[in-house]
């Protein structure tokens, strides 16, 4: 579930006069901005993830083009069910999925009820709580790439 969030430039005309004169490396400093402000919310977040270190929390470049570029912020592979954190679960049976029974406390079992689990948000509050200054670094790093 991923959330979009854009960022709308002030002085639009005089940025995008400067990225046009950088021709094709204008996606390259876009992006660094982008990245600049994610790195914000990526930190917070990873201040705030329950139980876990602040690695288990990346950011992914997911769209660079002359029109747009994005990045998401969220768990890396190894720490996938982070999600499941963030949001919570409703109450599941959980079966063997390439065996015949689990192994739970030293018994097999041929399933387990899993009662579910509440959310705890990191990820929507870390945003929420840094956007501002995730926003300012973009336009920081904007200012700087192109000597505004």
């Amino acid at each position: 579930m991923a959330n979009k969030y854009t960022v709308t430039l002030e002085n639009k005309a005089e940025v995008m006069a400067a990225l046009a004169e950088l021709g094709e490396a204008a996606s390259d400093v876009l992006l660094e901005a982008v990245r600049a402000g994610g790195q914000v919310i990526q930190q917070e977040a990873g201040s705030r993830v329950p139980g876990y270190n602040d690695e288990s929390i990346i950011l992914i470049e997911k769209e660079v083009s002359p029109d747009a570029v994005s990045v998401e912020i969220g768990p890396d592979r190894d720490h996938f069910y982070l999600t499941f954190v963030e949001y919570g679960t409703e109450a599941h049976l959980i079966e063997p999925d390439q065996a015949q029974a689990l192994l739970i406390d030293g018994q097999f079992a041929a399933g387990a009820n899993h009662p579910g689990s509440n959310a705890q948000p990191f990820l929507r509050p870390s945003f929420e709580d840094k956007v501002a200054e995730a926003e300012a670094a973009v336009a920081e790093e904007l200012k700087r790439a192109l000597g505004l």
